[in-house]
């Protein structure tokens, strides 16, 4: 019996010392030198976005303990040739790519700009990696021309960005310029909406008839333009 006990507890001692040499191996960190490629995608036009600044960061206890920074370029492509990607479970890796809200933008540099954090692990480092960001237009404004005034005449300008709408359905997409008769123009305005291209329906209301017609118009990052209609 005591020659039993024994064995048993051998065994148990020597399984604990095969569990701590196996724990000790799994938390040994290799690191690997890996490319990252990727692509900014532009939510208002199906399409890449050059000329961003792209950040890639390594994270671990919630704290990013390294930032590296490139330019997006053609077609919205970039990569980070050296990045060094641990094996070890404790590290987490992001592409960053910095906001800027527009609120009260006084000039163009400061028109809305949604970037966003891509969170990734190790094993989805060899993946074509697509940031989502969404620029905005600085501004548009409307000027109406009339060759009579009826106080009862009415515009509406329904303005609305469909391919924004697709990619990010939950936020907003439209808006309604609008003016009256008393007006023989209108700077009506608008400012922090997604850029891209803009279909617009136009409701006339002159001379107690409705018209609808339709147009469009195109809006890049950070642009400024005026919409004129002869009413």
């Amino acid at each position: 019996m005591r020659y039993l006990k024994i064995i048993i507890f051998s065994s148990i001692v020597s399984l604990l010392f095969l569990q701590c040499k196996k724990d000790k191996k799994a938390d040994k960190d290799v690191i690997t030198i890996q490319t990252l490629n990727g692509m900014v995608f532009n939510n208002c036009t199906d399409s890449g976005l050059a000329g961003v600044k792209v950040y890639f960061q390594t994270i671990k206890d919630n704290s990013v303990i390294s930032s590296f920074e490139t330019i997006s370029g053609a077609s919205g492509s970039f990569s980070f040739p050296n990045a060094e990607i641990h094996s070890s479970e404790k590290y987490t890796y992001a592409i960053y790519i910095q906001s800027k809200s527009g609120i009260g933008a006084t000039s163009p540099e400061y028109t809305l700009f949604n970037g966003t954090t891509m969170y990734f692990t190790k094993d989805q480092a060899g993946a074509v990696l697509k940031p989502r960001v969404t620029p905005g237009f600085f501004r548009i404004s409307t000027a109406c021309t009339t060759t009579t005034i009826n106080s009862n005449d009415t515009l509406k300008l329904y303005f609305a960005q469909n391919i924004f709408h697709k990619n990010v359905p939950q936020s907003p997409f439209s808006f309604l310029l609008g003016a009256i008769a008393t007006q023989s123009s209108s700077i009506d305005g608008i400012s922090n909406y997604p850029m891209g291209k803009y279909s617009i329906k136009i409701v006339k209301y002159k001379n107690n008839i409705y018209t609808t017609s339709y147009d469009s118009i195109y809006l890049g990052a950070a642009d400024s333009k005026t919409y004129t209609i002869n009413w």
